[in-house]
Order: structure tokens, then sequence, then C-alpha cells
């Protein structure tokens, strides 16, 4: 994932007047930014001097994420939904890009099957949803501050943020719902998970992980390791089936060659 170069976004009180840092600030007062600062964490305005790398538990909770919509928008026409894509926002610099984790498109006209980035405007409008799963190394690239000032500033009306441990924030699973006139305003359902106007919810389960669910059906979309879990399944009772039908065929032809004999 690439932190925005900040041309910041901004909070709609902010009328572009005043330096990044000072503008950067304003967003730290808003109640919604403040629920989001990290627990523990220092405040970040500069550039870092080091990163780290990704734990297994981002890389499981993304999957998690990018194939349970992957599954829930497939038999919807339109969309696409992409993970850790370039996502190419600025008309002014066109190198400036942002990376999601997951982001949820709706173009106005069919994308090819292999994409290596999605640029707003050539290839169409700003995502429907993006979403995040924090870390140390995704709060040093500014899930926190920055890419909310962007995102608002795209028009994008979903962000989900996910904590699955806790470390980072009170609320482990947040969406952030864009205001009509910018910013955002937080929501969380009664059970700590959340909602889409997409369709969907994303809760934690009992298991510590996320699990994505068809609002309307109640559906529990398969996790990555279990799609592959119940491929295998279906490997095994097909070889079963198969083997099952070679016996009966076998014997089928064991008994009908004596009543050739016979006739002979």
């Amino acid at each position: 994932m690439k932190t925005p170069k900040t041309t910041p976004a901004g909070n709609p009180s902010a009328n572009g007047r005043g330096s990044l840092l000072e503008r950067i600030r304003a967003w730290e007062n808003d109640p919604v930014m403040q629920r989001l600062r990290p627990k523990g964490m220092p405040r970040l305005y500069g550039h870092e001097d080091f990163e780290m790398g990704e734990s297994t538990l981002h890389t499981i909770s993304a999957g998690i994420l990018l194939y349970g919509l992957g599954f829930h928008f497939a038999a919807l026409a339109g969309y696409r939904v992409f993970g850790n894509l370039n996502l190419y926002y600025s008309a002014e610099d066109p190198a400036e890009y942002v990376s999601p984790d997951l982001m949820v498109v709706r173009p106005p006209r069919p994308l090819p099957a292999q994409l290596t980035s999605y640029r707003i405007g050539a290839q169409g409008p700003a995502p429907l949803l993006v979403g995040e799963v924090l870390s140390f190394r995704t709060w040093q690239q500014g899930d926190l501050l920055r890419k909310p000032m962007l995102y608002s500033n795209l028009q994008i009306e979903e962000y989900i943020v996910a904590d699955v441990t806790g470390e980072m924030l009170e609320q482990r699973l947040l969406l952030l719902r864009r205001k009509r006139a910018g910013g955002w305003q937080d929501e969380q359902d009664a059970d700590g998970g959340i909602t889409s106007r997409l369709g969907f919810r994303v809760v934690i389960e009992d298991d510590g992980q996320l699990r994505i669910i068809d609002v309307k059906t109640g559906k529990r979309y398969a996790r990555p390791e279990e799609a592959q879990a119940a491929v295998d399944r279906l490997a095994l009772l097909e070889a079963e089936i198969a083997r099952q039908r070679g016996t009966s065929a076998g014997e089928s032809a064991t008994k009908e060659l004596p009543r050739r004999r016979r006739k002979q």
C-alpha cells in the first residue's frame, strides 16, 4: 500500500489556505478523527524513517475482505472488487496514487480481466467503497488520518476500517460514511459489526476473524481457507463417486459374463 502524497483532501471547513500541517491539525479536531486516533501511538506529521512489513494477521484479514466481497458481488452486474491495486486519483499530478487494501468500483463499461491499476476519470468514477485493515505499518502510511482526508475529498461514500486485534482502536470494526457536506460519520451495529449500503455486513466472529454476510439472505461467505477446504471435500466426493461407479460397472460385467457363456 502507498500513502497519498497529500494534496489533501480536505475538511470542508478548510478553505484551501494555510499549510498542510494546519489542515491536518484541523482534521484532528474532528470528533470522528479523534476516535480513530490509535491507542498509545504518537501523532504523525512528517515522513517516517523506517517502514515495517505486514503481519500475517493483516494479510489474512485483508484476504477475507477481498474474497468475501468478491463472492458477494460476483452475481451483481458491473461491480469489480480489487485488493491492494494502485488507485490513481489526481488530475493535476497523474503520478499520484494510493493502494487501498480493498476497493469496490462500478465503472460505466466493463474493465479488462487483468488490471495493474485503476485511474479515476479514465476508467470510471471513484470507488464506491474502500477498506483498510489496520496495523502499525498502515498507521505509518496514514490509514487513520491522511487516507480519510483523501477518500473524503474523492467523494468515496464508505470507508471500512478493521482492527481485529483491538491494538490500534477501541472499536475493532468501523464504517465511516461520507457526509453530504464532506467529512465522515462513523457507524457501528449493536453487535459490533458494520452494515454497508451495498448489501453486506462485516462482523468479527468468535474466532477473532472477519466474516462477510449477505444482508438479505444471511448467507455467510466463505473465507479463503474455507473455500479451499470445500474444494478439497468436493474432490474427495467426486473421487468416491467415481470409485463407486467403477465398482458397480465391474460387478455388472462380472454378472453378465456367465449369461453370455450360457447363450453360446
